[in-house]
């Protein structure tokens, strides 16, 4: 690994009880990516709050030039096209409207960098119709073009915008359904594992309140180093990758088919008439890992499976995967997988009830014809 990598992770261990190294490899890899450009990339990094995610992405914030800042989003705000209109009278009397633009919209400040959101919450909590609209805006400006029509002073406004996305969030987003509906397939999650010592988390954050002002301009001093010396020229060969990588090609048919929600009854919990899920290709999510691949490289990790591997657990709503790792544990200790074995031996305290939804969800996706099993060992 680069030195830069290496000083970033070693000033964080100084400070911080951290404990997934892998995540945190994962984070800088996708900062160092956004030299690649390609398509967009939105990595969204789910976790619990004061677990040590939001300091890492603290330290980007100061990168100006490379970093833009995004913590509150609106309808008009992300539609925003020009910023004043000003009335004027002609020679003959006649009123006349003229265009003013005061300042860069948001998606004229945000294009062509890496946008970081320290956390999602606040967009979650926001009327459930609002919502909806920002989402469904979201998924427009991610495939590159935003089209807005507003009344007659303004009229159509197309703006187009590219930017790699990092933002924040706890787990409060897997219980917005609407968000994965709209976006979910948008995103590469990763789920941040919190210090394995709660104890120790608490007393370091207390031990750094005299020096954290010290400690973040460290840390954001090394990032800056970071971005500077990764070169894209160690990103590696896409096509190379998919000629040697079978596991990748694998890996994003699992993730495409397994994430896809499967839409049930809130009363009844059966899935819905007429609603079973078709699930996406994978070709969005393999764009994805093979920028993260190139990202990691560009940090110099040789073997770059692990970390992919990783990202297509994190991918999966939690008692999916819950239940495939169950699954995998009872087979390898030579029993079948019964739905009360799974769960007894689950570890998360699922009920046999819900082991059987999540288990038919699994069987209606069509778990069993992809090669899961070898992949996610």
């Amino acid at each position: 690994m680069i030195p830069e990598a290496e000083r970033f992770k070693d000033c964080l261990a100084q400070h911080f009880e951290i404990d997934d190294w892998l995540a945190v490899d994962i984070i800088l890899a996708c900062v160092v990516a956004h030299k690649i450009g390609g398509e967009m990339l939105w990595l969204r990094i789910i976790g619990a709050s004061g677990s040590g995610k939001t300091e890492i992405l603290r330290t980007l914030l100061g990168q100006e030039g490379y970093i833009e800042t995004v913590e509150t989003l609106t309808p008009s705000a992300i539609r925003r096209g020009l910023q004043m209109v000003k009335k004027r009278v002609d020679k003959d009397g006649q009123e006349e409207y003229q265009k003013v633009q005061t300042e860069p919209t948001l998606l004229e400040r945000i294009n062509k960098k890496l946008v970081i959101t320290k956390e999602l919450a606040p967009l979650l909590t926001r009327h459930h119709d609002t919502r909806l609209e920002i989402f469904g805006l979201l998924r427009s400006v991610h495939d590159g073009e935003l089209d807005a029509d507003y009344g007659s002073l303004q009229g159509h406004i197309k703006q187009k915008c590219w930017f790699d996305w990092i933002l924040g969030t706890t787990t409060y987003v897997d219980s917005q359904n609407q968000l994965e509906m709209q976006l979910g397939s948008r995103f590469t999650d990763l789920r941040w594992g919190s210090p394995l010592s709660r104890k120790k988390a608490v007393s370091r954050a207390i031990q750094n309140i005299p020096h954290i002002e010290a400690i973040r301009a460290e840390l954001s001093g090394i990032m800056t180093s970071l971005i500077a010396h990764s070169d894209t020229a160690n990103a590696g060969d896409f096509q190379a990758d998919l000629q040697s990588e079978e596991w990748l090609l694998d890996l994003c048919e699992i993730t495409s088919v397994l994430r896809t929600p499967v839409e049930r009854d809130g009363y009844t919990r059966e899935v819905k008439e007429k609603s079973i899920p078709s699930p996406e290709l994978g070709t969005r999510i393999g764009q994805n890992y093979a920028k993260i691949m190139a990202g990691l490289r560009m940090l110099g990790v040789e073997n770059v499976q692990p970390y992919i591997t990783r990202l297509t657990w994190d991918a999966l709503p939690p008692m999916r995967a819950t239940v495939l790792r169950a699954i995998l544990t009872l087979e390898a200790s030579g029993r079948k997988p019964s739905e009360e074995l799974i769960a007894c031996n689950n570890g998360s305290g699922l009920s046999k009830s819900t082991v059987h939804l999540v288990s038919k969800d699994l069987q209606i996706l069509g778990a069993e014809r992809l090669n899961w099993r070898s992949c996610l060992k």
